[in-house]
This record gives structure tokens, C-alpha cells and sequence, in this order.
């Protein structure tokens, strides 16, 4: 009998605004972890973090800071992932 093959994974969104961002990790119960994960963060990649968490207008999943969020914050690549596509999806 034949078995269809399952689904292609949903594909991951490059980038996600902010504020979409923001709102995958307040849903996801995560947002004031990264907040104080980006808070205590040191010298000049804790400065740039900051600002990018502030005035960035979207956040590229590619970025540095999410690696180092990801870390902070226990995510391994498939649960950064879902967060990404769980931003991508509110409107």
C-alpha cells in the first residue's frame, strides 16, 4: 500500500518585525526572559544588543542575537524555528 510521504515543514520566515517578534515570546511565556537575558548582557555586544532590541524594526532569524538569545534561554534551532514561524503568522 502506498504511504504518502509527510508534509514539507513549514517554512521559516528570514526576518520578523519586532513588534511580531515581541509577541511570539510574550505568547510563547518567554518575553521577560529575553528581556533580562538582553538586559545583563555586557560590553559592547550587550550595548549593541540593546539597541538592536530597541530600535530595530524587524529581526532576521539569521542574527546574532537570536543565537545568543537561543543559548541564554535554553532554544535549540528547531524551537527558535517555531518561534519564528509562530511571529510570522500574527498580523
Amino acid at each position: 500500500a502506498f504511504t504518502p510521504p509527510p508534509p514539507e515543514p513549514e517554512a521559516v520566515p528570514a526576518a520578523v518585525s519586532m513588534c511580531q517578534a515581541r509577541l511570539a515570546l510574550s505568547r510563547a511565556g518567554l518575553l521577560a526572559d529575553a528581556e533580562t537575558a538582553i538586559s545583563g548582557m555586557t560590553g559592547t555586544a550587550g550595548d549593541e544588543a540593546r539597541i538592536e532590541w530597541e530600535y530595530a524594526t524587524s529581526l532576521r532569524r539569521d542574527h546574532p542575537l537570536i543565537a545568543a538569545l537561543g543559548q541564554t534561554l535554553g532554544l535549540d534551532d528547531a524551537a527558535k524555528d517555531d518561534l519564528f514561524r509562530q511571529a510570522g503568522k500574527i498580523t
